[in-house]
């Protein structure tokens, strides 16, 4: 994989049950992998114990005054604010282009046969790097600020919805 690229797995209390880690190094992906989560998290010491070098921790107040989330009860719960962060975050790291997955993904699948027709069945995705290499090219030569991948329950309904 490519050196400014990384993979960016959002979290928060679930040191113990980080699946889309393991799910992707069990589907190929080789590159850089990060477990980010916010200086509220208790239980940030096990996940520095778990992963190590590989956990980044940031400032939850520095991401709330970034984010206007047109909230008034001062309850600041949600994903918004690691998400929000994580430009901050790739700048510090190095990384030109990012990633981010939920703790919870436990397979990579497509749904189009080889001649592009989409099936209701998965076929799980056997090499993460070829399939982030070629979306992320497809990023870099297109105007897009942004690129995002499907995922299954964007499919409620069948291939109709």
């Amino acid at each position: 994989m490519r050196d400014d690229f990384g993979v960016f797995i959002l979290t928060h209390g679930r040191a113990d049950n980080v699946i889309t880690y393991g799910t992707l190094k069990k589907q190929g992906y080789t590159g850089k992998v990060y477990i980010v989560i916010n200086d509220t998290d208790p239980q940030i010491d096990e996940y520095k114990d778990r992963y190590r070098e590989q956990v980044v921790v940031f400032s939850k107040q520095a991401a709330i005054d970034m984010t206007d989330c047109f909230e008034t009860s001062g309850v600041y719960g949600g994903v918004v604010f690691a998400r929000n962060y994580s430009f901050t975050l790739a700048k510090e790291l190095g990384l030109k282009y990012f990633l981010l997955l939920d703790d919870d993904y436990s397979n990579f699948a497509y749904t189009l046969n080889s001649s592009g027709i989409f099936e209701t069945a998965q076929r799980s995705i056997g090499s993460l790097d070829r399939i982030f290499e070629n979306v992320l090219d497809f990023f870099i030569s297109s105007p897009a600020l942004t690129v995002c991948i499907a995922q299954s329950g964007d499919f409620v309904g069948g291939k109709s919805s």
